[in-house]
């Protein structure tokens, strides 16, 4: 990510700053897993960089704002411009479906912060995963909620077909099963 052909990319080239954007996101969780500090330091300071050039040149780039959103949860900084930058994530892409993916999922655990409206956003955003069959999605989405937002979600689903929320059923089972540690005796 350091090396000078990335240094070297025009800023407003949006397309591979975003590229490089998707390739450190998985640098940072890794760094953090392995408490590697400075390591991680350095790539969150990296999409602090990419996250700004892209803004300054691309104001409407969704993406950009849900790891704008995304910096400031690392930060620590769950307040009211943390959840502008989630609406406006909505706001410039709320039909794109990998970009919706991620923000579910991004957003999920900090939603009892959120006003309102956002978390009604976030809750129909999860309906229409669910409505466009991508129920594994959805379901880790579920997943990582509260219960206060699954209770949201609950209610998006009587929206939904028997068939969707029997899919949506089998997923949550299966991702569940996943996650549980195996009980040997």
């Amino acid at each position: 990510m350091s090396d000078q052909a990335a240094l070297n990319l025009d800023p407003c080239d949006t397309y591979a700053q975003r590229a490089l954007m998707l390739a450190e996101i998985p640098l940072v969780e890794l760094s953090l897993k392995r408490g590697a500090a400075a390591e991680f330091d350095s790539h969150v300071h990296a999409l602090e960089l990419r996250v700004e050039q892209i803004l300054r040149c691309n104001p409407r780039d969704s993406f950009a704002w849900l790891v704008a959103f995304n910096l400031r949860i690392i930060h620590g900084q769950l307040d009211v411009r943390t959840f502008q930058f989630l609406d406006t994530s909505y706001d410039t892409s709320p039909n794109e479906v990998w970009i919706a993916i991620r923000r579910l999922l991004a957003a999920m655990p900090f939603l009892d912060e959120a006003p309102p409206q956002t978390r009604a956003r976030a809750a129909s955003e999860f309906r229409l995963l669910v409505h466009n069959g991508l129920f594994d999605e959805a379901a880790r989405s579920y997943l990582v909620a509260s219960d206060s937002m699954r209770a949201m979600l609950m209610i998006e689903l009587q929206e939904a077909t028997q068939v969707e929320r029997e899919r949506l059923l089998r997923s949550l089972k299966s991702l569940d099963l996943v996650n549980q540690p195996s009980r040997r005796s």
